[in-house]
């Protein structure tokens, strides 16, 4: 109606004392509505942040110094539903960066990002169960266990089941075990079995932890298991060349017999073609190892060289 707006006096000193302390005396990357800004310019600028360390510098020269804990909550609180539940194109295209923002800020605030998620379990037990949604919750709960503790017993169920169909799934599921070493004993049960490890990337994440707690000469017993299970000389190839190879600094005199061993026992792996190349640089690491003249216990082994 055109009429004018006669706000009493004291209405007046409410609106301007609103407007500044919400708005126009703080950078404007302080409010709750910098999460799109934020996906875009990390959507932008991507390809120029291939690491964790640019990526952290980024972040905290143009948002982090600026946020309140509040907004820097809500911010972490959408990444989850980005990075954990959204199966749109733009998500799908985007969630390996924004799992990296997302990992970024939750170390900032572990404590009160897992007591958001317990507080509130209809939010954040709220997760897309397949595909690079569960993959990359399985991998945030591989390196942050104790979430895994937070979650309801549904969510936790779902995920349990996920992570021990396969043993490809089990191998970095660390949140199921009470530490690193009864996991990796249960991983060993498993490949006893003759279950089989397809996926390279997460053995070698699980060497990666083994090492990081000690624990490499069961995780190298387990390549030796796998190595020496070998049905086929192509299979024996590619095994030792995930399994062995890498990790062979890592091996130990009692490893090294017990890798002889295996060896000596399975035609597959001895008689292939690729032995003569492959055993010398298990040779080399065995006499580093063993006492002198320990060749003459493997007689197939060393007619493979």
């Amino acid at each position: 109606m055109e009429a004018l707006y006669a706000p009493s006096q004291e209405q007046c000193r409410a609106h301007v004392r609103n407007a500044l302390d919400g708005v126009l005396t703080k950078p404007a990357i302080m409010t709750r509505k910098v999460f799109d800004p934020l996906m875009e310019d990390i959507d932008t600028n991507q390809a120029l942040l291939p690491d964790d360390a640019s990526l952290r510098r980024f972040l905290e020269a143009k948002y982090l110094r600026n946020l309140t804990p509040p907004v820097e909550q809500s911010i972490i609180r959408s990444l989850w539903k980005v990075v954990f539940r959204a199966i749109d194109a733009r998500s799908e295209a985007n969630r390996a960066i924004n799992y990296r923002v997302f990992l970024l800020l939750y170390r900032r605030r572990p404590a009160e990002v897992n007591a958001a998620i317990r507080d509130d379990p209809a939010y954040y037990n709220h997760v897309t169960f397949s595909g690079t949604p569960l993959d990359r919750l399985m991998e945030f709960l591989a390196r942050h266990p104790i979430v895994f503790g937070l979650m309801s017993e549904a969510a936790a169920t779902l995920i349990r089941n996920y992570a021990t169909a396969s043993l490809d799934g089990f191998l970095n599921a660390w949140f199921l075990s009470g530490n690193v070493g009864d996991h990796l004993a249960a991983i060993k049960r498993r490949v006893e079995v003759g279950e089989q490890v397809n996926s390279d990337a997460a053995y070698q994440r699980m060497m990666t932890v083994a090492r990081d707690e000690s624990r490499q000469a069961i995780a190298c017993e387990i390549g030796i298991r796998l190595y020496g299970a070998s049905e086929h000389f192509e299979v024996a190839d590619c095994r030792f060349k995930q399994f062995i190879l890498p990790h062979l600094g890592d091996f130990d005199g009692e490893r090294m017999t017990t890798l002889l061993t295996a060896i000596e026992s399975n035609y597959e792996t001895y008689a292939r073609r690729r032995a003569s190349l492959d055993h010398r640089f298990i040779r080399e690491r065995a006499d580093q190892l063993l006492a002198a003249g320990w060749l003459d216990s493997y007689p197939e082994f060393g007619k493979s060289l």
